[in-house]
């Protein structure tokens, strides 16, 4: 085919993509993902509002800024965003598919649009797609060998995704190879930028290490198998395509080695800007996930973060393929081997989507939907909390989840905090009880609520029936809570959790010395505890020492972000404290301040000091109106 018609026939077809794909934004509902799609949207949106957005760790800050605008016009706006990157991924696809002589080189953006989950997940809230534009962008400038831009603008992936880290490696041994030892340090760029530009909020310049949402060992989602993004990749590629990226990579294998004993040619940009960075982020995730480090949640859409170096290595195999084909049939002429991958493609493509579940919202939607529509006044005009561990049910019920005004999370009324007279609870399957464990009995049989309807809608993809309940505060009972019960009450009878010491006349109290210095105390949200600005609360407990010293016991109160202390007060008890060898009554009165935002933590509690041991019992938190 001549290539001129080649290249305007490839761009047609991209059109095209765009235009059918941009349709299906603007006729379907759908969110892609009802969890991190809806929270990226939610931050996205409000970020004028609210300008701390902009300097959110894990909602992206890059991300944020550049799809705010977009997010003004609704779902629909971001998710028409999405389009368009997707669109210009799949361009420069092409361009560099010409520029490493990739046979048809149109072949790697129609790989691109043949992968299920490019499909569907470009049409979300979601961060993957901006990072493969940004990613395919670099690789361009560097095959440009415009290094300086390259590496400034890849400094600046971590900002898009944290997997941007992953590229850095894989770009310091490039750069190292082609000793061109100046760019590396350009890669901190984008950190220092970041760090200036959120001094204001954060008041540290740090704070693009210290609030990093994945910089950790722990095993927050648990671990998985080292072979699980192996058996699983058909889920993003779809299972021809996958068939096609492992006849990529073992084609790029057999070019390797034949490059290695000096019989063929492989390009230094292609080597490790596509093989490298694809194969690099593969073993990382796998590896992530096996060890279950980096709040690794094994989740395979992350791969569609390197779909750019899928396509052209795809695409390579299509080449492979035909050569291979032609070697053994020379008679049967070599469009008619790309014909098949091409059919093939497509119709693997469409057996692996389904419109009504892979663009539309999915049955836990629609029944939120559904309740929204009936209950949102109740938030809107009548300031109702809302109890919810769904973040779609925050959008459907029009609450920023970061509004600690009107936001709850269910987590707060199984950890036994103060409930608003007024306040709505949706509870769920999905993140109410699977996401978050809290079972519906758990809240069926809490008094402070009272099951007031429920909705129904068919799972047409798990099957059986998809049901969300609404519940509604007992304002009568938790009025009463308020009038007889403090905010917190120990008397450190109960839990395997504290140092628990028998003390003098037969009490059971909490024994507080050099092994163990801190008391357990009213701990939850700031939300919980803060009806205006400044809060007043009473702190009493009874002390006993077996011989008087100077500062026994003190009482804190603390916010803290992240377990990063952002203010705080200590009241000191000592002036009550003047006889030892009996119990003791003390009270402080302390106003603490709201600061922070709704993820923040408030805690009361008592420190002792001293090696010399101090016993406490009782100890009491109550709200001073």
């Amino acid at each position: 085919m001549n290539l001129n018609l080649e290249k305007r026939l490839t761009y047609a077809g991209i059109t095209l993509f765009f235009i059918v794909m941009s349709i299906i934004a603007l006729i379907s509902n759908g969110t892609g993902d009802d969890g991190d799609s809806v929270s990226h949207f939610i931050y996205s949106r409000d970020a004028f509002k609210h300008p701390k957005y902009f300097f959110v760790h894990w909602a992206k800050p890059l991300f944020v800024l550049l799809s705010a605008p977009f997010a003004q016009f609704d779902f629909v706006g971001i998710k028409l965003m999405n389009v368009g990157i997707i669109t210009l991924t799949m361009i420069l696809t092409y361009q560099l598919a010409q520029r490493w002589r990739i046979p048809h080189a149109w072949l790697a953006p129609l790989f691109i649009a043949a992968m299920p989950r490019i499909i569907t997940h470009t049409l979300s809230g979601l961060t993957e797609p901006m990072f493969v534009l940004f990613l395919t962008t670099c690789v361009v400038l560097y095959q440009r060998k415009n290094y300086f831009w390259a590496t400034v603008l890849v400094s600046f992936l971590p900002f898009v995704r944290s997997e941007g880290l992953i590229i850095f490696c894989v770009l310091v041994v490039y750069l190292a190879v082609l000793r061109l030892w100046k760019y590396i340090p350009l890669l901190a760029v984008g950190h220092a930028v970041y760090a200036l530009a959120g001094y204001s909020t954060h008041k540290s310049l740090l704070w693009v290490f210290n609030t990093m949402s994945y910089g950790t060992l722990d095993h927050v989602y648990g671990v998985g198998k080292w072979y699980d993004f192996i058996l699983n990749m058909p889920w993003v590629t779809g299972g021809f395509g996958y068939f096609m990226l492992i006849v990529g990579l073992i084609a790029g294998l057999v070019r390797l080695i034949n490059f290695l004993r000096k019989r063929a040619t492989f390009d230094v940009d292609e080597l490790w800007l596509s093989y490298g960075i694809f194969v690099a982020y593969f073993i990382a995730h796998s590896l992530f996930w096996t060890f279950g480090v980096f709040a690794s949640q094994g989740l395979m859409r992350v791969m569609i973060c390197v779909g750019s170096m899928m396509g052209l290595i795809s695409a390579r195999g299509a080449g492979f393929i035909t050569e291979g084909v032609s070697s053994l049939f020379p008679k049967l002429r070599p469009h008619y081997v790309r014909s098949v991958i091409v059919a093939l493609s497509v119709i693997f493509l469409f057996r692996n989507l389904t419109w009504r579940i892979d663009f539309n919202l999915h049955p836990s939607q629609l029944t939120q939907f559904e309740a929204a529509k009936k209950y949102k006044d109740k938030i809107q005009k009548e300031g109702y909390a809302l109890y919810t561990e769904s973040m779609y049910v925050n959008l459907a019920f029009g609450v920023n989840p970061m509004d600690d005004s009107l936001a709850r999370g269910i987590y707060q009324v199984v950890k036994r905090e103060p409930v608003p007279e007024k306040s709505l609870l949706v509870w769920e399957y999905i993140w109410a009880a699977g996401m978050s464990g809290i079972p519906f009995e758990l809240i069926a049989h809490d008094k402070q609520f009272k099951l007031i309807d429920e909705f129904t809608h068919e799972d047409f993809i798990w099957g059986g029936t998809f049901r969300t309940l609404i519940f509604e505060a007992d304002s009568n009972y938790i009025r009463q809570i308020k009038k007889n019960q403090p905010l917190y009450l120990n008397n450190f009878e109960t839990g395997d959790y504290i140092n628990k010491t028998r003390a003098k006349q037969n009490t059971l109290g909490i024994k507080l010395d050099a092994k163990t210095q801190f008391a357990p105390g009213l701990d939850g949200s700031v939300a919980s505890y803060f009806t205006k600005p400044e809060q007043k609360f009473k702190v009493s407990f009874d002390v006993f020492l077996e011989e008087l010293n100077n500062h026994p016991v003190v009482v804190f109160q603390t916010i803290s972000a992240k377990g990063e202390t952002v203010d705080w007060q200590k009241f000191d008890p000592t002036d009550q404290i003047k006889v030892s060898n009996q119990w003791i009554h003390v009270e402080v009165v302390g106003v603490a301040r709201k600061v922070g935002d709704i993820h923040d933590t408030f805690k009361i509690y008592a420190w002792g000091p001293n090696k010399v041991p101090c016993y406490i019992d009782n100890f009491q938190v109550e709200n001073v109106e």
